[in-house]
């Protein structure tokens, strides 16, 4: 009876290729049908089309209704299957998503003898996005108001380098040579809507920063 290993990738950096690697423990002699499913953390953007190879010849993949794919084996065969799986390289953080693939075979011998049930094996990877080509961690850069008429406002512009694909946080503390009586309440606006400061008790203050943000933040 035929077993089944699927290779884990292991890190793959945003923009490069997942390359699943798919084994058969003894061959079978009939052509067999091998079903696979991606999944894990990705999103239907993070990745592009799924292409397969055996012995190094491309083959036909079927994308199947139920988001699966299949592809026929040739009777025999045990190696050289390999599936590649394109990751999409935005410009959103994302960190370390995982991806798996999880592979079915199935169909029967020369003899009609249905394959056992439960020939399956599940690969892992994980999409990088923190470090190497194609990272996108984000940068924060806020503004020099410069020179501010006492009883004026200053206002810092707040950008992001990157977006980042969840709700964040901005930390900030207003520090220099003020006093506590020197400035009031600081506001803060995004997108010109305000959003609700919480002042943390210690001196710093912090508000949300909705996914996907990477502009018109402005502290006053």
């Amino acid at each position: 009876v035929p077993t089944l290993d699927v290779s884990d990738p292991g890190n793959v950096h945003e923009g490069s290729d997942a390359v699943f690697n798919v084994t058969l423990g003894k061959a079978v002699d009939a052509n067999t049908t091998l079903t696979f499913k991606l999944g894990g953390e990705i999103e239907a953007n993070d990745i592009g089309t799924v292409k397969v190879t055996i012995g190094g010849n491309p083959v036909t993949v079927t994308a199947n209704a139920d988001g699966t794919f299949s592809i026929t084996v040739p009777a025999g065969t045990t190696g050289g299957i390999v599936v590649t799986v394109p990751t999409t390289n935005d410009a959103v953080f994302e960190g370390s998503e995982k991806l798996t693939l999880e592979a079915t075979l199935s169909g029967k011998t020369a003899s009609g003898v249905d394959l056992p049930a439960g020939i399956t094996d599940t690969g892992n990877a994980a999409i990088v996005d923190s470090q190497g080509p194609g990272a996108d961690v984000p940068t924060l850069d806020v503004s020099d108001p410069g020179n501010v008429h006492e009883g004026s406002d200053a206002k810092f512009d707040i950008t992001l380098g990157k977006a980042v694909d969840a709700e964040t946080t901005i930390t900030f503390k207003l520090g220099g040579d003020i006093e506590g009586d020197d400035i009031g309440t600081p506001v803060v606006t995004i997108g010109g809507a305000t959003v609700t400061l919480v002042n943390n008790g210690n001196g710093t203050y912090s508000f949300q920063v909705p996914a996907g943000t990477t502009g018109g933040i402005v502290v006053t």
